[in-house]
């Protein structure tokens, strides 16, 4: 059972952040890798795989879609989302705003409720009315979390959210949200030793979005 990364999303002073983990792989199978000898460890690679499979998804100009869980159904919930976003876009005849997205997402995955899609998600974007950046975290269920600070989502959660209760403060400026987001996930995931295969970094400001690449220990 392949499952994607640990995503953590941060809110900045007009700007926002949010860091996905390229690690991929079979929890089971990875641990399982872990406890190995150094001898067998070369057999490993097509277990816990550190390719940059992508779960965040942009979603429109200023808008992006982070997902955790069993990687089958993040490309079926990102293809449904996607279809009701443009039927909504061609509805309203306007771009669709995070609030609205957040509503679609969360009813996609209530529906399913007695056989859920097994991954968390995270909406991040701007209002293009009031300018103001937006986070927000879901279960399975859909249970949605609108947060004014940090979400986190994926195994190393626990870790995320104690490492950013430390080091994040209010009104950060988009290159001190890119320090302090990078040092969040670089902390909480290298504590775990099957994590630490890079991330890929996301800064999104209001008039462009910035990419940068995060390299782990590689262990």
């Amino acid at each position: 059972m392949d499952k994607a990364g640990n995503v953590l999303a941060m809110l900045g002073k007009d700007c926002l952040g949010i860091v996905s983990e390229y690690c991929i792989g079979s929890q089971d199978q990875a641990e399982e890798a872990a406890s190995t000898s150094a001898a067998a460890s070369t057999s490993t690679g097509a277990e816990t795989d550190c390719s940059e499979l992508n779960n965040v998804f942009k979603f429109g100009e200023r808008l992006l879609v982070g997902f955790s869980g069993l990687n089958t159904d993040i490309l079926e919930v990102r293809s449904q989302l996607r279809f009701r976003k443009n039927m909504h876009e061609l509805k309203e005849n306007c771009d669709i705003n995070p609030v609205a997205l957040t509503n679609l997402l969360s009813n996609l995955l209530y529906e399913h409720r007695f056989g859920p899609f097994l991954i968390e998600s995270i909406v991040a974007g701007f209002d293009q009315d009031t300018m103001e950046p937006y986070i927000c975290s879901m279960d399975l269920l859909g249970q949605a979390n609108v947060a004014k600070d940090f979400v986190a989502l994926g195994k190393g959660s626990d870790q995320l959210y104690g490492v950013s209760q430390a080091l994040w403060r209010p009104n950060l400026e988009a290159d001190q949200l890119f320090e302090v987001i990078c040092q969040s996930a670089v902390c909480a995931l290298h504590r775990d030793s099957l994590r630490g295969w890079g991330s890929k970094v996301m800064i999104l400001e209001f008039d462009q979005l910035t990419e940068h690449t995060m390299k782990g220990r590689v262990d």
